[in-house]
């Protein structure tokens, strides 16, 4: 067999394989790549138009832990907008919240809030701006605890972005491929070991993603695409919306190049690839 002939066998193959795996993985709630590391739900969006089915699904959720009238705390501090937080909070009620409010920027009254909490939500714009605010207000613990105790913590764009053990940040897109080329900071860390970057198809983010994975070292990635929607809950993973979640798992990848090869390209291997669709499942997305 000529031998380019069989080296673009294996790697159609070692691609069907990926993603049958994903698929078959995502329909069977199995959850390889990445485990929520606290006993709430986690909800990522890619930005975009908030896919409503993925909402609703989120409050069913909500409600099979026995919390039937569930209360949601929006996060608006990634946005500047006049009205920041109040189209989410809308939102929430339209699709059959019992109350929705936006936190305010006061330590007391937002921590309260959030202890009292079914579902906490942050919206897009600066996750730095995000993450600062929360900090500035001492509320990553509050986040923290309401996720321990059986919250769903959940965000889209900029809000998801925040929601990993790191947060890429800084200029949106800085060189990829180069040790040192993704500047990252500590995320909210409700995800061990992982990074969640958002709008991804659309604005072609996979070597933005592969950088702060590599660069993060046993991570792994997971770059939802717009109007889409990823569930983490009790180890499994389910996808909705109209797009793909494509996955980069490092954890056991063999990379090359540290903090002192700073600038340098970037090499590695046994980097595992999977992607995600939206399954249905009886008329229900999935």
């Amino acid at each position: 067999m000529n031998p380019n002939r069989a080296t673009f066998h294996s790697l159609a193959l070692g691609v069907f394989l990926a993603i049958a795996y994903a698929f078959w993985d995502t329909s069977l709630g199995a959850c390889p790549e990445g485990q929520p590391s606290a006993e709430g739900i986690v909800l990522a969006i890619g930005g975009g138009s908030t896919p409503r089915p993925a909402i609703r699904e989120a409050l069913a959720r909500v409600r099979a832990r026995g919390s039937e009238n569930v209360s949601v705390v929006v996060l608006a501090w990634a946005s500047r907008a006049e009205n920041r937080g109040e189209p989410s909070s809308a939102m929430w009620l339209e699709e059959g919240a019992s109350s929705s409010v936006v936190a305010p920027d006061e330590e007391a009254a937002a921590a309260k809030l959030l202890a009292e909490a079914d579902v906490i939500w942050m919206g897009g714009g600066d996750q730095d701006r995000l993450l600062d605010e929360l900090e500035r207000l001492g509320l990553v613990d509050d986040l923290l605890a309401a996720h321990a105790r059986g919250a769903l913590i959940g965000g889209t764009s900029a809000g998801a972005a925040v929601l990993g053990s790191v947060c890429i940040a800084g200029d949106p897109e800085p060189e990829a491929y180069v040790v040192g080329g993704m500047r990252g900071r500590a995320g909210l860390g409700l995800l061990s070991h992982t990074i969640i970057d958002q709008h991804f198809r659309e604005r072609k983010r996979e070597g933005r993603l592969l950088t702060a994975v590599l660069d993060a070292g046993r991570a792994v990635g997971y770059g939802v695409s717009e109007s889409t929607a990823l569930f983490f809950e009790e180890g499994a993973v389910t996808v909705m919306g109209s797009g793909v979640v494509v996955v980069f798992d490092a954890r056991q990848a063999t990379v090359e190049g540290g903090s002192e090869d700073a600038g340098a390209l970037r090499s590695g291997s046994g980097i595992r690839t999977s992607i995600l669709s939206p399954m249905r499942d009886a008329g229900r997305e999935r």
